[in-house]
């Protein structure tokens, strides 16, 4: 299955309907919680979707130019050089880069 720039954008933005359409299902747990899929029960804090709503204009935009102003925070925050940090899409990007330069 592939998918183009343009699915994605339709799939995120469906993504923001459900969770202003949904509210109510994010704030209820089901009572079964799936931690083998690291699920929050809770669904995201009013926080987090504001974060997204706010976020959805620069969505469209690929993320490079906001990952070397996070990665100065985060190397300020931390006291350390900004090369101890790489960003990725998820952590399966950064485990599939730690396999390619560390694997044999």
């Amino acid at each position: 299955m592939t998918i183009s720039r343009r699915g994605f954008g339709q799939l995120i933005g469906l993504g923001a309907v459900a969770a202003q359409l949904r509210p109510a299902l994010a704030a209820k747990p089901s009572g079964v919680v799936r931690l083998s899929a690291n699920e929050n029960p809770y669904g995201p804090s009013p926080a987090a979707l504001q974060a997204i709503r706010d976020a959805f204009p620069l969505a469209w935009r690929y993320p490079d130019e906001a990952a070397d102003q996070l990665i100065a925070v985060l190397a300020r925050q931390h006291n350390l050089p900004g090369s101890c940090f790489l960003l990725g899409a998820g952590s399966s990007d950064i485990l599939r880069l730690a396999a390619s330069a560390f694997g044999t």
